[in-house]
């Protein structure tokens, strides 16, 4: 037999002893659920999550810029605003409230379809954040 097909024959038994002991090592409970997720479509439920429910905001500080936010997606990173959006440079919110209160603005943007959630001067005027 040619070294290449030993080699060969070698590394697919060492593929199919492995595929075979983890498959044995899966408990029978297990085997069960997956079995019922393929298995039974009719019991499976989709659940939407709701537009409200869906994103969050939480405030992040940058040492040398100060306040921003960022926001999630179902507890995903979606948006970084480091800095205050909307004017020239590189500028965070003063406190973390403010950061908060652009953050609200944006995902009620978002849960309008607005993307992405564009902030103006004028709205972070309205808000009392500049």
């Amino acid at each position: 037999m040619n070294l290449m097909n030993s080699k060969s024959l070698n590394l697919l038994f060492i593929l199919l002893f492995s595929t075979v002991a983890f498959l044995s090592s899966c408990s029978d409970e297990e085997k069960e659920v997956d079995q019922s997720i393929v298995g039974n479509k009719e019991e499976t439920e989709v659940v939407e999550i709701e537009e409200a429910e869906r994103y969050s905001a939480i405030s992040i500080y940058t040492e040398n810029i100060g306040w921003g936010y960022q926001i999630l997606d179902k507890g995903t990173p979606y948006i970084n605003q480091p800095h205050i959006p909307a004017i020239e440079g590189v500028q965070g919110f003063e406190n973390e409230e403010d950061a908060l209160k652009v953050a609200q603005l944006a995902i009620k943007k978002i849960n309008q379809g607005i993307v992405p959630p564009t902030i103006s001067k004028e709205e972070l005027d309205s808000l009392g954040v500049l």
